[in-house]
């Protein structure tokens, strides 16, 4: 396999797999990053699938404004009874309406993206198990990590009395493991493959989490 780069467009050939398939040169040839000419387009030579709102013009906001709104208010609607409900209480008139109109919102959001032509997020990629997994895994981990920081530091503050200088040094080890880290887990992900790096690196970030708050 040969790659060359000509100013943003990346040209892949694979000449070996051309020569045992008998193809002509120009089939063994995919361009990415730009549109197909002449007659490789008009043949469907050298095209490739993308999900629907993925094109080589890339997707605009203006192609699914209904769902960045559907999206948006749900969203917002969710976060703002999240953040007012120990004020306000669960069962409040404004709490249950904010969570219900949000939950509403957002299955509308689904269901317009299963119909307009160019989605702003393809559900059908969530089909592929490691896609929708690694997603789910992603949104955990975030959460868990912003939560974990924001309740230490709101211990360190209110409940040990540590200064902000005091309470930012301790939680150095929290938020810059992962700067050294990152490059490290990379190149290990490279030779044993990522399933045994996340799962170990989750690991560890739960045993940690679960030591803070045992303290």
């Amino acid at each position: 396999m040969r790659t060359a780069r000509r100013g943003h467009a990346c040209q892949v050939e694979v000449a070996s797999v051309g020569q045992r398939s008998g193809e002509p040169e120009d089939a063994q040839r995919a361009v990415v990053g730009e549109p197909a000419h002449g007659a490789d387009l008009a043949a469907g030579e050298g095209e490739h699938e993308y999900p629907a709102g993925v094109g080589d013009r890339g997707l605009r906001v203006a192609d699914d404004l209904l769902g960045v709104t559907l999206l948006t208010g749900g969203v917002v609607a969710i976060v703002w009874a999240l953040v007012r409900a120990n004020q306000s209480g669960w069962a409040s008139a404004e709490i249950v309406s904010c969570l219900v109109s949000g939950a509403v919102l957002l299955l509308a959001f689904a269901a317009w993206e299963q119909r307009v032509s160019e989605p702003m997020v393809p559900l059908r990629l969530f089909r592929s198990r490691a896609f929708a997994a690694g997603n789910a895994t992603t949104f955990l981990m975030t959460g868990a990590i912003f939560a974990a920081g924001f309740l230490v530091t709101q211990e360190f503050h209110l409940a040990r009395g540590y200064s902000p200088v005091s309470a930012g040094v301790r939680l150095l080890p929290f938020f810059a493991t992962p700067v050294f880290i990152s490059p490290i887990a990379g190149a290990v992900s490279d030779r044993i493959g990522r399933r045994p790096v996340m799962t170990t690196g989750l690991f560890l970030q739960t045993a940690g989490t679960v030591t803070l708050f045992v303290e």
